[in-house]
């Protein structure tokens, strides 16, 4: 599953945070600020690898200093609809300079999303060029709807570099990414669940659409 190109965070305080999200007692409030909340920390990591330069600013004293500096190069953030209110919501409030666009499966997954046509699709246009490609699923079981996303995605903006950010995710969802997408950044937190027949994660978190939206 190691890849030089997979960033895994790490720490208790995210196992504690996604453990909100699995408990099946959280309420439809609790699961929808747990992922902005979780969307945020994925933001600051790909902030820190990829968002900073080196640059030379003067203080209020008059003292000349260079160092690390948060630039806001144009950037694409691209989930499917139903992330839109929640993990592309966490991302947004972190990203300066931004387009949002979102692909509508219908609830399909896996080869389904991969193999049939989008309901809809919100791409809009970009009047400079993009440096920065995010795409985002809140669980990626499998790689196909995350793939779909990014081709899709990286036909429309051409960006310069992609990454591929998740909070429950499986091995062969890691695996299926890079073996259709090898150039892709993949950042993810912390263990990775199994995968059941069904292709839904163990211990998982069930239906998470149904979940909020019921």
């Amino acid at each position: 599953m190691m890849s030089t190109n997979l960033i895994v965070i790490k720490s208790s305080y995210h196992e504690a945070k996604k453990n909100i999200i699995r408990n099946r007692d959280a309420t439809k409030e609790e699961l929808q600020q747990t992922i902005i909340d979780l969307a945020e920390e994925l933001a600051k990591k790909i902030q820190e690898k990829f968002y900073i330069n080196e640059q030379d600013i003067i203080t209020p004293m008059s003292c000349n200093i260079t160092g690390p500096y948060l630039y806001h190069p144009r950037t694409v953030i691209i989930t499917t609809k139903d992330d839109r209110d929640t993990l592309a919501f966490g991302f947004e409030k972190k990203f300066k300079n931004t387009i949002l666009g979102f692909m509508d499966f219908e609830g399909r997954r896996g080869l389904q999303a991969l193999k049939s046509p989008v309901r809809s699709i919100e791409l809009p246009d970009s009047k400079e060029p993009v440096v920065n490609l995010i795409v985002g699923k809140t669980v990626l079981a499998t790689g196909c709807t995350a793939i779909s996303l990014t081709k899709e995605a990286m036909q429309k903006y051409m960006p310069r570099q992609i990454i591929v950010a998740s909070i429950f995710y499986s091995e062969q969802g890691i695996r299926e990414i890079f073996d259709e997408l090898p150039n892709v950044n993949l950042i993810v937190i912390g263990e990775p669940d199994s995968l059941n027949k069904e292709g839904m994660l163990v211990p998982g978190i069930g239906n998470l659409d149904e979940r909020i939206h019921a």
